[in-house]
């Protein structure tokens, strides 16, 4: 990994904002429904698809293990992206 410096800036070591999700996003072939969210550390792929056009401005993140054909919508927040 490449650390950059900026000669004369002071130090600004601020936390990262981790992703947050709030509401699963739940698609049978009759309805839409919001659900209790998982933890965003429970997946190991985690895509932004769009940033704050939702309600509440959220984001719209998707998120997967191995096989992206069985991954799962979010609602919530990006924030920084790491989790």
């Amino acid at each position: 990994m490449t650390k950059c410096i900026v000669l004369g800036e002071a130090k600004s070591e601020e936390p990262k904002k981790k992703i947050e999700f709030k509401k699963c996003i739940y698609i049978t072939p009759n309805v839409i429904e919001l659900h209790q969210a998982a933890l965003p550390m429970g997946y190991k792929n985690i895509e932004l698809i769009s940033k704050a056009g939702y309600g509440y401005h959220q984001d719209l993140m998707f998120a997967y293990d191995d096989d992206r054909n069985k991954g799962y919508l979010y609602l919530g927040y990006w924030n920084d992206g790491i989790v």
